[in-house]
């Protein structure tokens, strides 16, 4: 797998592992999300007239609480080790963060702004540095909110870096106003990452990426984490 995971991370920016979370660790979690949402939010599961915040925010308390801890397994920390080099990356202190997306009227449509990259097109530390997870905490159809990845665009903020002074590209925004120029269609090839619950991605942080709306009839549950070598650590925090 070793080889052949680097080839498809380095080449489309993003590797998916079908079922790499438990379904019955994936209950847990959005059990315990809909937990602190009535508490924070005072949202209900069993009450959609209380659902009226498209995308719940302030939820600190779910990594003080450490409650995505079942985010971090075998299965994805076997295919960090194999990305960034076992022993080469950092241990989060907490795993999990949570993206939470309720529904909200269609139709579904391809949103044309806010695609970016996490960290700016600068300096040059090599091809695997970092990454993010997202982890489906539930099963997730088109048009359920799911997070749009634009196959390769990692490789267009790379040469730009490589050709610009000081290896400075700039900011999302300053790279796809450059790859504008040239042509290049970010979004038209765009990866809508749907599955089952369980199912988790891993992409480059210059990957661009976006939310997208959320028209189906239930929430969307996922869980993030970055994950940096020291390398990025010292260059980007």
């Amino acid at each position: 797998m070793e080889n052949s995971a680097q080839r498809e991370f380095d080449e489309r920016g993003f590797i998916v592992l079908k079922g790499a979370l438990e379904r019955a660790a994936c209950e847990r979690m959005v059990e315990s999300l809909w937990r602190v949402l009535e508490e924070t939010h005072s949202i209900q599961q069993d009450d959609r007239a209380t659902w009226t915040v498209a995308q719940p925010r302030g939820l600190k308390i779910v990594r003080e609480r450490n409650l995505l801890a079942d985010l971090k397994n075998e299965a994805i920390v076997d295919t960090i080790d194999i990305l960034l080099g076992a022993g080469n990356w950092i241990e989060p202190a907490t795993w999990g963060g949570p993206l939470v997306t309720f529904p909200t009227k269609g139709p579904w449509a391809l949103p044309s702004g806010c695609w970016h990259m996490d960290y700016p097109a600068k300096f040059d530390p090599g091809p695997r540095f970092a990454l993010k997870i997202l982890a489906l905490l539930g099963d997730m159809k088109p048009g359920g909110g799911a997070t749009l990845l634009c196959p390769g665009s990692h490789k267009h903020a790379h040469r730009l870096i490589r050709q610009a002074p000081n290896n400075n590209a700039g900011s999302s925004t300053d790279v796809r106003r450059k790859l504008a120029k040239e042509g290049i269609d970010l979004m038209k090839d765009a990866y809508e990452f749907i599955g089952k619950a369980g199912d988790v991605v891993l992409f480059h942080p210059w990957l661009f990426h976006n939310g997208s709306p959320n028209v189906r009839a239930k929430p969307r549950f996922m869980a993030e984490q970055n994950i940096n070598t020291p390398a990025a650590l010292k260059l980007y925090h």
